[in-house]
């Protein structure tokens, strides 16, 4: 419910589309404040953690009963760790078990899944989005970042 999301979700709203908005924490007020659809439906949010492929898959089946399809999803969850104060520490060995394993939870599995979770629906009707945020971080160095 801020940020990149928060933008994006005002964008598409300004643009006219019904817009369901999820996080990790509650968001309606980010619902409620965005510009009116002209349709019936109303801008609404989830409470989901992309972490848990079950939450995606019900998030998912709620929101296309709720209005019928999805055109366009984005996939815009990412994390990462603060960076360590000693420029010569190693973020992989600085990371434990259970870090590693939420970045990648959240940062790749988690759009894998909703891909493979809208992609039956965007086959048959040949119509369908996926954006996916990206990170520049993926071109470029980040010293004792490795994780991101």
């Amino acid at each position: 419910g801020s940020g990149i999301g928060k933008s994006l979700a005002q964008a598409f709203a300004r643009e006219g589309a019904v817009v369901v908005v999820v996080d990790l924490r509650p968001c309606d007020d980010v619902a409620r404040s965005l510009p009116r659809p002209r349709q019936i439906h109303r801008h609404s949010s989830f409470v989901c953690d992309v972490t848990d492929a079950k939450q995606i898959r019900t998030m998912i089946r709620d929101v296309k009963q709720k209005y019928g399809k999805i055109d366009v999803y984005c996939s815009n969850a990412g994390i990462m760790y603060p960076p360590p104060i000693d420029k010569d520490d190693d973020s992989v060995a600085r990371h434990s078990d259970s870090q590693w394993d939420r970045i990648l939870k959240v940062n790749l599995v988690s759009h894998v899944i909703a891909s493979r979770e809208l992609l039956p629906d965007w086959n048959k009707s040949n119509n369908g989005i996926f954006v996916m945020t990206a990170s520049a971080a993926g071109l470029l160095t980040q010293i004792g970042d490795a994780s991101y």
